[in-house]
This record gives C-alpha cells, structure tokens and sequence, in this order.
C-alpha cells in the first residue's frame, strides 16, 4: 500500500471552491491519461464578425481609450456578427492567464493555432497561480491579463456585476453550443465567457477490482452496481469509500442519483418548481444511499473527504465519487493501476445512466483591455470548434462544444475518447442558485441520514425547503 502526505494526495487533483467537484462516466476502458504529444491543428476559419471596437484598425487600441460601461454595452448590441475582422489586423499582443500548470507547453498550441489566422496577432499564454482571491484582485487593480480564465457561477456572477468582464454576447458564435452551455456562462441574459472544456462527474472505479469481483460489465442500474457491491465485499475489498462527515462525497453521490433519476427534462421542471426534492422518486434516491451504507467503508458518517479519497488512491476501496478532472492524480498514485468510469445509474431499465457536467476553463475578455478587437477575436476563437479541436487534440481536455472528435492521428487516449460518447445533459448542482445551499445541508444532516437516525423522508423536506427559501429571495 503506498504511504501518501496529505500534500502528495491533494495535489493530484482537480479542488475547486474547498469542496470535491467529483465525477467520472461509463467505460470499462484502461485509465493512462498520459498527456499526447503535440497535434498537427488544422488552421483554423476566419471569424465571420468584425471584433467590438471602431472599425477595424490596424494597430492596438491606446490604452487611455475610455471603455463602455458593461451596461451600456448589453443594452446596446456593440457590433453584427455577420461582418469579418480583417486577417492582416495589427499588429498587437494579447496576454492570456490559465490555471494549469500541467498544460503542455504551457498551452502555447493555442496562440499557434490562432496565429494562422491572424498571423500579425501575438497570444502570450502563461498560467497563473493564486487562484481566485488573486484574480479579483488583478481585476480590481486593472493588472489581468487581456483575456483571463474566470471562475464558474456562481463566482461567475460577481465578477460579472463588479463590470470587470466584457459583454460577449454579440461576439461568440454559439452555433455549435449547447442549451446548458449557455446558461452556465451566461448571468442576467448576457454572456460573460467562453468555455474551452467541460468535466464530467460519475464514479472512478477500479477495473482489476471489479473484475475479479465478477463484474462483468458496467453497471448501468441500481440493481445491477448492488450486485458489484456484493462481489467486491466477497474478495474483501471496501466497495466504495465516500466522505459523509464533511457533506462533500456524499452529497455528490445524492447529486448524481438525483440527476440520472430525474434526467434533463426533470432537473428543470426541479428548477422551476414544478419538481420538488421530496417527491417520492427522490426520496427513494435518499434510501438506496442508507442501503448502501454497508458498502461504504467502516463508520462512514465519521469520515471525511481526504480519508476516502486515501482509501481509494491507496487501493483499499474499489470505487469512489470523482471528475474526470481528478483522474490523471489517481493515476499519478499508482500509474500500474487500471482505471475506469462509471455515469451514475439510474433507477432501472427504464431510465438511462448520465453523468453530470461543469465546465471547465472559462475565458474572459478584462473589460478594461487595451487590446479590445484582438482580445475578443482571440476568445471568440477559443470558443469555436477550432480551439475546441486545438484543447481536445493537444491537451485531452473534454471539448464544452457538441461534435467535436479527435482529428486523424491525434494522440487522445481511449478513455477520453469514451468519455465523449457519455450522455451529460444535466450539470453540476453548485451552479445553479437554487441548489447551492444543499451541500451545506449534507455536512449538518448527512451523518444521521445514513446512521438512520434522520428517515429519507423528513431530510428530503428539509433539502426542498432550503431550495424553496432560495427560489424566494431570488
């Protein structure tokens, strides 16, 4: 069993927010999420639109150039998106902050990429640590780069109203973005940022395991991981370790079964309030965790996120609540160690497994730029198929754009290439306003939820109020 700091464990994966943003999906497929070697990216097509600012021009925008408040430019549409921004725009030079400092070459593929469309353009790509107390900071100060990745909402939001972004909505093409895209960058109608990538969140499994526990093949059903949880207990190996003190693996666990019983046509009649979290199908979702709770490792509502999170990277438990983000750290651990993704299955045949999605890498434009045209040529890029092509092929990230596969002779790996197949039409809970407050809930009442001394019934009215007081104050 390998002996692992808590500095060691934590470092291998994707935190966000000082809770697990956990999630993996269906693939019997061998986790090696070695990162491929650079791509050839095809070039990539002209903007059909002509970027915000005066007209085209052919050097940057002076920096004492006065900026349009953020109001004033989503109640005036800035420019069409019909009209082209010229290809021999500039010169100039756009700086861009990334959080990943795994990126391979440190994500220079994009300015590339970019720059064979516009080739008198200059992306300087560099990630930045700090996280987001030292990007709002930057922002404050007017010391961010010109482009900048920004948290997702609802940190979105507040970034949003402090008029630190610019309005994107009559720059991006969102012709190939989802519904849900949308509304995970957008805040009050308008859209703030690109997204570049999307994670998944499902269950991490171990494939070894499981197979010489008699799994044949995914579980796709209660029923059916029930009966994957009976073989694992046989060959003496923890069936899933879950964190339930803290309200964190738990509560991801409940998000998930909730999602895949509701599927994406429930989730927004549950928005909207026609659905509510005590209807008796999601009450049931609450008693199959407390009948699971023999599955789970020893005193279960005593246990927090870090220890399960060592059960599973040390193989002592088979599987866990993860994101597609927090694979490359398991494998880290143990790079021998086989690895696969489970969606969260669904009550029976007559519903389909799904895992949960959030996206990943937002892109903004700094509202006060110097660079304006070329900074928002180089976002609306990002956001296309041509930058999604540039994420998927070069670095294996999940594309946030519907139809995008890896081109001819990329290096993606199998498990990303199954984990695109994966149905995710209903996205993580934290991002929506009215189910914030639930995971709080988790951590006060979680524990007497799965030591029985709290019944499904009774947490489950106390879930929907906390989601009715929130859908009253707006």
């Amino acid at each position: 069993m390998a002996n692992l700091t808590r500095r060691q464990l934590l470092s291998g994966f994707g935190l966000l927010g000082g809770s697990v943003l956990a999630g993996l999906s269906v693939s019997c497929t061998q986790l090696r999420l070695t990162q491929p070697k650079a791509a050839t990216v095809a070039a990539a097509t002209p903007l059909p639109y002509k970027e915000v600012g005066a007209a085209a021009r052919s050097t940057p925008v002076p920096t004492a150039t006065p900026v349009a408040s953020l109001v004033e430019a989503t109640a005036t549409p800035l420019v069409p998106t019909a009209t082209a921004l010229a290809t021999d725009y500039g010169p100039a030079t756009v700086t861009v902050w990334h959080r990943h400092p795994e990126w391979k070459n440190g994500g220079a593929a994009f300015g590339e990429a970019f720059r064979r469309t516009y080739p008198r353009i200059t992306v300087k790509v560099l990630a930045q640590a700090g996280g987001i107390a030292k990007l709002r900071s930057a922002l404050t100060a007017q010391d961010a780069a010109d482009v900048l990745e920004v948290p997702e909402r609802p940190d979105l939001d507040s970034i949003a109203a402090a008029k630190q972004l610019r309005d994107l909505t009559n720059v991006v093409d969102r012709s190939a973005w989802s519904k849900l895209t949308v509304g995970e960058v957008s805040v009050g109608g308008t859209i703030w940022a690109v997204p570049l990538g999307k994670y998944l969140v499902g269950i991490a499994y171990d494939l070894t395991a499981f197979k010489k526990a008699g799994v044949a093949k995914p579980p796709k059903v209660w029923g059916e991981l029930s009966a994957a949880f009976a073989g694992l207990k046989k060959i003496d190996v923890i069936p899933q370790a879950t964190a339930v003190k803290d309200g964190s693996l738990v509560y991801f666990t409940y998000m998930g079964l909730a999602s895949a019983a509701l599927g994406s046509a429930g989730f927004a009649a549950l928005l909207d309030g026609s659905r509510s979290l005590s209807d008796a199908d999601l009450v049931a979702v609450l008693a199959q965790i407390v009948a699971w709770s023999g599955d789970y490792q020893k005193k279960p509502a005593a246990s927090t996120f870090l220890e399960a999170r060592t059960l599973f990277a040390t193989g002592q438990a088979a599987s866990i609540v993860a994101s597609t983000i927090d694979l490359a750290g398991y494998a880290d651990v143990d790079a021998s160690r086989k690895l696969g993704f489970l969606a969260w299955p669904a009550p029976d045949a007559s519903g389909t497994s799904l895992a949960n999605r959030g996206l990943s890498s937002l892109f903004g434009v700094r509202a006060t730029t110097a660079v304006a045209d070329a900074a928002l040529a180089f976002v609306r890029w990002l956001g296309s198929a041509a930058g999604a092509q540039v994420a998927l092929d070069d670095l294996s990230v999940l594309p946030a754009l519907e139809g995008i596969s890896p081109s001819n002779g990329s290096k993606v790996d199998a498990l990303t290439r199954a984990l695109l197949t994966i149905p995710s039409d209903v996205p993580v809970w934290q991002e929506r306003h009215a189910l914030v407050g639930l995971q709080p809930l988790w951590a006060k009442s979680g524990s007497a939820l799965v030591a029985k001394s709290l019944s499904p019934t009774d947490f489950a009215k106390s879930l929907q109020a906390e989601v009715d007081q929130r859908r009253s104050n707006g």
